[in-house]
Parts: C-alpha cells; structure tokens; sequence
C-alpha cells in the first residue's frame, strides 16, 4: 500500500520501501456510514426510508517515521498536513485519490530519530476518484469519424449522439467544454445554440448561444457555472427549462445526443468527469 498526501505546499509519501514514512496499519478504505432519515407509521410495523446519505469519510493510518534530522523532517511535513489536499491511495493496479478537508496527527511515541505516530484524513466528500478525469469526444461529424479520432471530436447541425461510460459506483457530474472551429453568420431568433441531452436519463442542457472567434464555453455542472473565456459568466443564456443540478450521468452508459441550432457552424466537444467510488480497498 502506497499513500500520497499532496497540496501546493509539498508531498508526504507513505508506504512505499524508500519512504521515511512507514504504513503499519490503515482505515477507512470501506464503505462509509450512512445517515438515514425514517417515517413510522402508527397503523403498520416497521418504518419507511425516505432518505440516505453517506457520512464523511475518515481514513486513519497509523505508522512511524524515521529520519537523521527528524524535526525538520516532521516540520516538513506539518505544514503540508496543515492545508487540506488529496490523498492517492496506490495498490498494485487500483489507483484511487480521495478530497481531504482536515487532518489531525497523533505522535504516539519518540525515540531519538524514530517517531510513531496516528494520522486522520477528513474527507467531506466520501467518494474516491480516478488519479485523472475522464476525458471523451462527444461525437464527430458523421463520415469523420474513423476507429480512432483525436479528442475533442466534431459536430456539426446534425442531432449526434454517442455512449459516455461512468465506471464509478455513484451518478457523476460532467463539464463540458465547446470550442469553435469554424464561425458562421450570426443567428437570430429562439432557435439557436447548443442542445445537450442525456437519453438515458432524460436530461437536458440548451444553452442558447453562439461562440465568436477564439471562444471556449465551459459547463460546469458541479461548479453550477457557465464561463465564456472571452466574456465570463454567460449562464443567464440558458433555456428556461435548464437546470444545472439535474443533469447527471449515471452509473454505466449514458447515451448523450448534440445538437447545434446554429447552421453552417462547426464546433468541437468533449466531457470531462469523474469516475466516482465507494472504497479503495486492498
């Protein structure tokens, strides 16, 4: 077992036979608790669950530390474990990486330049991730499109459509990013922009909006944001009937379908997300 706690004041690696730090023994790699909400009912046995949510996770590793110079070693690395970062749990071929908010440390024991000591890594989302995010051409221009392509993909007026895969364990939320390739004459009217709909799930995003010379649009639908690189925040473009926090994809395929209302333009798409899950077991 290989642990990595990193942010921008530096790295702590953990486990792996160079490593000052030693893992002796780790927790919280399971499934997590989960709070429920209940109704009873006077005239019946048992209860209803109307609601479940997974509590925070807690990853407790305890080890020890060995270094010539162990104070400057562990101010090192206290002031990297000050500042919340990610921890990459690394297993043979299973490589996951967990958000941490908080940590606490525990020093159990010193003798001379040997330390034992606790950690707790505080994770206020409890899914782990992919060590990198999903990266998919949306779709490309029918009779471009070839056994291999270069991400992002073409679309153009066509309604296109291709299989997106969440390999997680929980529905994932998806940013897509457009970037314009050819521009075309200005259109006018209701009728216009870029129409994402998830089939499977019956979602949809029509952004009703049309890209100059240079842009890129980024929906982030975690970030419930809409940025234009050129003019900033341009969500107020939406239809009335979009709603950031619906769209989702869920566990396995997800068929997604384009539409660009604005003819005789070109575009290129992908989808960027995470691949979220339960545990990182070992």
């Amino acid at each position: 077992m290989h642990l990595i706690y990193e942010n921008k004041y530096g790295i702590v690696s953990m486990g792996n036979t160079s490593d000052r730090w030693r893992i002796i023994d780790i927790k919280g790699l399971n499934l997590t608790d989960k709070t429920y909400s209940v109704i009873r009912y006077a005239a019946f046995g048992g209860q209803e669950t109307v609601y479940t949510s997974s509590d925070a996770r807690i990853i407790t590793v305890s080890g020890d530390v060995y270094s010539e110079n162990l104070k400057e070693e562990m101010e090192r690395a206290l002031r990297i474990f000050n500042e919340e970062g990610s921890l990459s749990v690394i297993s043979k071929d299973k490589q996951r990486l967990i958000k941490c908010s908080r940590i606490t440390f525990n020093e159990v024991e010193r003798m001379g330049s040997y330390l034992k000591f606790t950690l707790q890594f505080i994770c206020d989302n409890p899914y782990f991730f992919d060590l990198f995010p999903t990266v998919t051409g949306v779709f490309d221009t029918t009779g471009l499109l070839k056994t291999s392509f270069t991400l992002p993909c073409t679309f153009s007026t066509r309604n296109n459509k291709r299989y997106i895969v969440n390999q997680g364990d929980i529905n994932t939320e998806p940013i897509f990013k457009i970037y314009l390739q050819n521009e075309a004459e200005l259109q006018q009217g209701d009728e216009r922009g870029y129409k994402i709909t998830n089939l499977t799930t019956n979602q949809m995003i029509w952004l009703k909006y049309q890209l100059c010379e240079g842009e890129v649009v980024t929906i982030d639908i975690p970030g419930r944001s809409i940025e234009s690189n050129i003019y900033g925040n341009i969500i107020i473009n939406i239809s009335d009937d979009t709603f950031l926090n619906d769209f989702t994809l869920q566990k396995g395929e997800n068929l997604i379908s384009v539409l660009n209302y604005n003819a005789n333009e070109t575009v290129k798409v992908e989808c960027i997300y995470d691949n979220m899950y339960v545990e990182a077991v070992y």
